[in-house]
């Protein structure tokens, strides 16, 4: 499996953006870097997600609140058995693994101000 970098850049026209990457992409999410840019810190919502093309759901894979600075995040999700029942390490601690992303990769800003400019990279192991 190879690492690949995925580049969305963010453009926002009345502090609102609704973008998605060029292409789908199937594989597993390691991380992604948040580039503040001139997004008001402190301001801006950010969602990450991918939509399926055949069944159209968005799944989110990382929101966040109030971003404030540049930062790298490793989102992960709970894994379940195969009978759907959420894992544990322990009993008491939840299990996580790197989420899968089959889709268009989609990021929405909300609450910046004016036209501003950030960026997001995916690290996606394909």
């Amino acid at each position: 499996m190879a690492l690949k970098e995925l580049n969305i850049k963010l453009t926002t026209a009345g502090g609102a953006l609704t973008t998605y990457a060029e292409r789908s992409i199937l594989g597993k999410l390691c991380a992604v870097k948040f580039q503040l840019g001139t997004l008001e810190s402190g301001a801006a919502d950010v969602t990450i997600s991918y939509t399926n093309s055949p069944d159209a759901v968005d799944v989110t894979l990382l929101t966040l609140t109030n971003v404030s600075a540049n930062a790298t995040y490793y989102p992960r999700h709970q894994v379940h058995n195969n009978a759907g029942t959420a894992l544990t390490l322990d009993g008491t601690r939840i299990a996580y693994d790197e989420p899968l992303v089959a889709g268009l990769i989609k990021v929405v800003v909300a609450g910046a101000t004016g036209a501003q400019t950030g960026n997001v990279l995916l690290y996606v192991e394909v």
